[in-house]
């Protein structure tokens, strides 16, 4: 055991992002974006390996030796809010048009099978233990349970089963951070109509840091970024130019260290100049 690492009771659920696998596990911040969100996960997630092992022993139980023949990695969790236009992540033959006012979505037919891979990304944030993230390489083989009920949410419950992701046959990545005693500082975002249409002037407080810069984002639906993540998918702000956003969607003003990591952040509802 390292020494910096300690002891500890991880507690706590996270969040879980999906992106097309293209052979190369990208880096963080490329697929811990907002579009890449799979959803919001209700009542945790479950990472489960499985060894399968075959024993030999003599005829008189003098010797015996036992080895691995196949193992196996699953990943199991609820989504309690997602999105229609994801399902072609958990369903293979699953074909989505997109069509004014909503979309049309197939599913079924052996010959439609994408034959795709997806890398999924869950996130456990930990301020006393350090964050933990697990990749795993491969598809969902847990199908697809879509119930309306009039007295609880329809949920999703996903079970990725691993593919190996490397020439040595690695089927689940664990990345955990050592924890800094850091906690990501929280930023006050208000929004008002800006000047012009489709404009909105953002005010941030407290005062932006000597050194630092601002970046923002803005979305249907928007979430808090992570401590020292490097959110390249925000776009640079100045601090003062009005934004272009939609009426009621989110936005995210992310505050970042001259090397690009998040120091503080704060969310807003928009309220654009019709």
């Amino acid at each position: 055991m390292a020494a910096s690492e300690k002891f500890g009771i991880p507690v706590g659920s996270g969040f879980i992002y999906e992106t097309a696998y293209t052979g190369e596990i990208p880096e963080d911040d490329a697929i811990e974006t907002p579009e890449n969100r799979l959803g919001f996960i209700q009542k945790g997630a479950t990472l489960t390996y499985k060894a399968t092992t075959k024993s030999f022993t003599d005829d008189m139980g003098k010797v015996k030796r036992t080895t691995l023949t196949e193992e196996e990695v699953t990943f199991k969790l609820g989504l309690i809010a997602w999105a229609y236009s994801k399902l072609s992540a958990l369903c293979s033959t699953c074909r989505i048009t997109e069509r004014d006012g909503g979309r049309t979505i197939k599913i079924g037919g052996i010959e439609n099978d994408d034959g795709k891979k997806h890398l999924f990304r869950f996130v456990h944030p930990d301020k006393q233990l350090g964050d933990v993230r697990i990749t795993i390489v491969g598809t969902n083989t847990g199908g697809l349970s879509l119930q309306y009920a009039p007295d609880d949410a329809t949920t999703l419950e996903p079970e990725i089963t691993a593919e190996p992701n490397d020439t040595e046959g690695t089927l689940c990545l664990l990345d955990v951070t050592d924890p800094t005693g850091e906690t990501l500082g929280v930023l006050t975002v208000t929004s008002a109509a800006g000047t012009t249409s489709g404009k909105t002037k953002i005010t941030v407080s407290p005062a932006l840091t000597s050194g630092n810069s601002y970046k923002y984002y803005t979305a249907e639906t928007v979430s808090m970024p992570s401590l020292n993540s490097t959110v390249s998918a925000y776009t640079a702000w100045d601090g003062t130019a009005e934004i272009t956003a939609t009426t009621g969607d989110g936005i995210v003003i992310a505050e970042v260290d001259g090397s690009g990591k998040v120091k503080k952040a704060g969310t807003a509802t928009v309220t654009a100049k019709a």
